[in-house]
């Protein structure tokens, strides 16, 4: 007796963190004689074919990042489906990176089919004015992506739902010079063995490769994000670093800028 006679359905999340690649919609089919055979295989084809994921193709979003300027009372981001036959499902909201559950926006629509083909824009809308006007705050958008269930009748089919995460800035009116300017005005110094960069201004800097000495070094991903007012330390890719830094940094469209300063003695 096969337990898996008949339609299975399996679906595993793929998540992509703010500022990656967003993994596309990808499904195959997986035949066996039991639940754990079902799950044995699909971890095995998921390291198989993890680079592939990378680059195949199904639903395209409009940006790796979303700004949400004060003064516009909304932002909004276009998900394209790019499958040529099947429908896919979308279901968006947005994460307080402190409190899941007190997010103070709110995505329309929330849950709707995107056909094959068609494109929807996502509006974001802020619910609540309780958020700092003195410097920007940072949340997440969370974008995931439900595949139709195409599996022929007594077929059974492994599917993936994937979870993209971008980032979401909230920009307050009237903040003093611009995103890049903080980028580029970034205050370098070593202390130690670690590279350290100061952000004195109130706008996100996000920081993809670091250049000191010759050595391109990236970023760990849990740094690679300065907080307004904040600083972040590196560690030195080699015994010493020259008297001047390169980095490089993502901007408000989610394009890389490359800027150089000098680096000071601690």
């Amino acid at each position: 007796h096969n337990p898996l006679r008949g339609r299975l359905t399996r679906n595993l999340i793929y998540s992509t963190k703010p500022g990656s690649v967003p993994l596309p919609l990808f499904s195959f089919l997986v035949t066996g004689s039991s639940i754990m055979q079902c799950y044995k295989a699909a971890f095995i084809l998921s390291l198989l074919f993890c680079p592939f994921l990378a680059s195949a193709a199904g639903v395209a979003i409009a940006g790796t990042r979303v700004i949400y300027n004060e003064q516009s009372h909304e932002a909004d981001i276009t998900v394209k489906n790019t499958n040529p036959h099947d429908p896919v499902l979308i279901q968006s909201w947005v994460d307080d990176l402190a409190d899941n559950n007190k997010s103070p926006f709110i995505v329309t629509p929330p849950l709707f089919r995107l056909d094959a083909g068609d494109s929807n824009d996502l509006r974001v809308l802020l619910t609540s004015a309780q958020l700092p006007n003195d410097r920007e705050s940072l949340f997440t958008l969370n974008i995931k992506v439900s595949p139709a269930n195409t599996a022929p009748a007594g077929e059974n089919i492994l599917q993936f739902a994937i979870k993209n995460q971008l980032k979401l800035i909230y920009r307050p009116a009237g903040l003093p010079g611009s995103a890049l300017d903080a980028a580029q005005h970034l205050r370098w110094r070593v202390s130690g063995n670690h590279l350290q960069a100061e952000n004195a201004s109130p706008y996100y800097v996000t920081i993809t490769t670091l250049t000191c000495a010759g050595q391109n070094q990236k970023t760990p991903l849990e740094r690679s994000v300065i907080a307004p007012h904040s600083r972040e330390e590196y560690a030195l890719p080699g015994e010493a670093c020259a008297r001047e830094v390169s980095w490089r940094i993502l901007d408000d469209f989610g394009a890389v800028q490359t800027f150089s300063a000098p680096v000071s003695a601690h």
